[in-house]
């Protein structure tokens, strides 16, 4: 059992979907930073709106 798993495993790396469903993890760990890097910016931003706003009352 362990054997033909181990088959199927060999299989999928050496084949041309291996090598899509790699480009597509890259893609997507590219898209997830910047993502995170924009929501960073963005809550520095908002947190100092707040900030400014709150000083002002």
């Amino acid at each position: 059992m362990k054997h033909k798993f181990f088959r199927h495993i060999v299989r999928f790396i050496y084949s041309q979907h291996a090598n899509a469903a790699t480009e597509y993890a890259v893609m997507l760990s590219l898209i997830i930073i910047v993502s995170l890097g924009a929501i960073v910016a963005l809550g520095n931003k908002i947190t100092a709106i707040f900030t400014a706003v709150s000083n002002i009352g």
